[in-house]
């Protein structure tokens, strides 16, 4: 959750194990600053090399659940 200041933030996941992700991504809308009930959501694989873009709106937020990709 974040302030009411608008912001990017560079997450890397270098506290992953090794092996592929799937990230499931749950972030703020495109036009959430004006409508905070807009929600992005998006599903994409990651690894420990992968960092991830967090653009959060005024009063916003960012969530992701990470679960392995079975081998």
């Amino acid at each position: 959750m974040s302030n009411w200041e608008p912001r990017q933030i560079d997450l890397p996941l270098t506290f992953l194990g090794e092996g592929r992700y799937v990230a499931e991504i749950y972030a703020d809308g495109k036009d959430a600053a004006k409508f905070p009930q807009q929600v992005a959501m998006e599903k994409k694989t990651v690894r420990r090399t992968t960092h991830l873009q967090a653009r959060l709106a005024p009063g916003g937020g960012f969530a992701v659940r990470l679960v392995p990709v079975a081998k």
